[in-house]
């Protein structure tokens, strides 16, 4: 029997909310559980966790600060010799390419893997979008969309001041139970054929009443994480524009 490459270390880009990234390792966990059989410490990957506390992703304008964060969150990961880094946020996303230096660690895209995991299920359809309204501006899902030939549906106005209640009430965790009903309801008002939730706090919602099929960039991203760091897939296929 051939021995098994070993895992790839990677770095986790955290805290933007703590629920959500905490959710995210444990889905990452789970795969490595289930597919690997993972018991022992030495048959998981090394993480390297980077949080970012003070950031603010509810208002319309972008926190610069952040970039700040980013290139010292790549300087820890390179001395931890992480092969990769992974940011459980969609809204971080937005700063990844304005960081101010060069590093050897790559960056999984969370766009690009809820593009090339789901893209069956994106292709041609009415795509309800739930995000933050910074990940709505910086406009991160416009390629998928135009790849996919998906039409993205929007919230008014006042329903996306719905969702950034319920987004910013999850972001600690906790028992969600009172708030799903409230999601719900905000899904079941638009004409889609799928939801897709570009927010990873719209994960601690779940499951939720719709009989719409959920798309999840945090499962998205927790799949694509394994399958690099497992070697099942080369890490181009997540990080290629």
């Amino acid at each position: 029997m051939s021995k098994r490459k070993p895992l790839l270390p990677f770095g986790v880009i955290g805290g933007m909310g703590p629920a959500s990234t905490l959710r995210f390792l444990d889905r990452v966990i789970a795969k490595f559980r289930c597919n690997l059989a993972a018991i022992q410490n030495s048959d998981f990957p090394q993480i390297t966790m980077y949080t970012i506390p003070d950031s603010d992703h509810m208002s319309d304008m972008p926190n610069q600060q952040i970039i700040k964060h980013l290139d010292r969150a790549f300087t820890v990961f390179e001395a931890a010799e992480s092969s990769f880094a992974v940011a459980p946020c969609n809204t971080t996303h937005q700063f990844l390419p304005l960081r101010h230096r060069d590093s050897t660690v790559q960056m999984l895209s969370i766009v690009n893997a809820v593009m090339k995991i789901e893209a069956d299920r994106l292709r041609g359809k009415r795509v309800l979008f739930l995000s933050t309204r910074q990940t709505q501006i910086a406009r991160l899902y416009d390629q998928m969309f135009s790849l996919t030939r998906a039409q993205q549906v929007l919230l008014t106005q006042p329903d996306q001041a719905k969702l950034d209640d319920l987004i910013e009430k999850a972001n600690a965790g906790g028992t969600l139970d009172d708030l799903k009903p409230s999601l719900s309801d905000i899904v079941t008002k638009y004409n889609s054929d799928v939801v897709l939730l570009a927010c990873t706090e719209l994960s601690l919602f779940l499951p939720i009443t719709t009989s719409k099929p959920i798309i999840d960039s945090l499962g998205a991203l927790a799949e694509a994480t394994y399958s690099v760091s497992s070697r099942e897939t080369d890490i181009s296929f997540y990080t290629a524009a």
